[in-house]
């Protein structure tokens, strides 16, 4: 499971739907609207889910059109440069255990 953070602020659980219930990148384009994905390692207990990766555009601030994530922003601040943003909707995807000691 994960948490996409779209920019009015919503939340909503998604599921991957590629084999083993993993994203695709198909998926993600459609998901945050985009045609390049950046992953940005982070380190975020919410909501009691622990999430170690987030999604972005790649090419988010660039685009004229695309607008600032707040909450995703206020979420993540301590993990952001000073006066640094997020844009466009977000995909929190949490920790995966390893399959070799069964810890995360």
């Amino acid at each position: 499971m994960a948490l996409l953070i779209k920019t009015d602020g919503t939340e909503c659980e998604v599921s991957g739907t590629d084999k083993g219930k993993k994203f695709g990148l198909q998926q993600m384009y459609t998901l945050l609207d985009c045609e390049m994905v950046q992953l940005v390692p982070i380190k975020l207990d919410y909501n009691g889910t622990k999430y170690n990766e987030l999604w972005c555009d790649e090419d988010g601030k660039f685009k004229a059109k695309v607008e600032r994530n707040d909450k995703a922003t206020k979420l993540l601040q301590s993990q952001l440069l000073q006066g640094d943003y997020l844009v466009g909707a977000v995909l929190l995807v949490g920790a995966r255990k390893n399959k070799e000691t069964g810890s995360r």
